[in-house]
């Protein structure tokens, strides 16, 4: 399985290995999309990392766009936080849509081949069941001929294709696959969590 791991882009891999320290010139010698603004593509849809704080609008908060916004203040620059689908975070990048790409994403070598990365999280996907487990789900074949979920296009959707793969070349079932456009938009098995 993959690490989840964030692709903080071109620019952020480049300040990072810069001392953090705040510098009288540090906004002049960064050169930025919008002179004196940090751009931070982020798709503002996953909590704890990045979310709006009235649920669909209001200010963005989260452990993500907040260390992007100390990012640009050591740096003396402005933050913009630009809501950006999660298909669409590299490609903005790679378009220089933005600056940085500081969202929960895991860094594939296919993203790896268009921007630099740098690791700061590590967490493993993880598969949620019903209560008491009625499908008993023990390992990753105990998945073939069953339904999943997901954000569609992502690390996890990725590890989900293969293992259909690998259960169709063990003779058994594929998956059935619903993958979602974003996390919110997949089916609320337990609503209120």
């Amino acid at each position: 399985m993959s690490i989840k791991k964030s692709v903080v882009g071109l620019l952020a891999a480049s300040l990072l290995t810069i001392s953090l320290a705040p510098s009288a010139h540090a906004a002049t010698s960064i050169s930025t999309i919008v002179p004196g603004t940090l751009t931070n593509c982020v798709d503002i849809e996953y909590p704890p990392m990045e979310y709006f704080s009235n649920g669909t609008s209001g200010d963005v908060v989260g452990f993500d766009v907040e260390s992007a916004a100390a990012l640009a203040k050591s740096f003396g620059l402005k933050i913009n936080q630009l809501n950006t689908g999660f298909d669409g975070l590299i490609p903005s990048l790679a378009s220089k849509k933005c600056d940085i790409v500081w969202s929960g994403l895991y860094l594939s070598n296919k993203r790896l081949a268009v921007a630099d990365g740098v690791i700061y999280m590590n967490t493993g996907a993880g598969l949620v069941v019903p209560a008491a487990n009625p499908k008993k789900i023990s390992n990753a074949m105990s998945l073939c001929g069953l339904t999943v979920s997901v954000q569609g296009q992502g690390s996890n959707w990725q590890i989900l294709v293969d293992q259909s793969a690998a259960c169709t070349s063990a003779g058994h079932k594929a998956l059935t696959i619903q993958s979602y456009p974003k996390t919110a938009d997949g089916p609320n098995l337990a609503p209120g969590l």
